[in-house]
């Protein structure tokens, strides 16, 4: 079976550092990139199978990011979870509303991660 590829979208670089190490150690492929523009820019160089994206972020914040992804007809059918630290009722439905399949609360813990990351690549 091909790897699966995720983008992890945030603008924290030590963010990226340990999300990309957990996920590489199960045997996925890894892209870290630090914004949304730059996001979509290499989503269509290769598109991933699945998306963890931050919600506050400088130039597009995360929510902006997730409406573009799912109004373009090559990228709208991969999953996008954010990770925030932003844990609201509102921020959630907002989540929900933007295109976002789930939601991981920080500080995340890897179980969960790993957890939500198998099964909405399966579906």
């Amino acid at each position: 079976m091909p790897q699966s590829d995720i983008m992890i979208i945030d603008d924290t670089p030590e963010n990226l550092k340990i999300l990309a190490g957990v996920l590489k150690d199960e045997g996925y492929k890894v892209r870290a990139v630090l914004s949304g523009q730059m996001a979509l820019t290499a989503a269509h160089v290769a598109v991933p199978d699945l998306i963890l994206l931050d919600i506050n972020m400088p130039d597009m914040n995360g929510y902006e990011v997730c409406v573009q992804f799912k109004a373009d007809p090559q990228l709208q059918h991969i999953p996008v979870i954010f990770i925030s630290a932003l844990a609201g009722e509102v921020d959630t439905v907002r989540a929900s509303e933007a295109g976002a399949v789930d939601y991981i609360s920080k500080p995340f813990r890897f179980d969960e991660v790993l957890r939500k990351v198998e099964y909405y690549l399966q579906t």
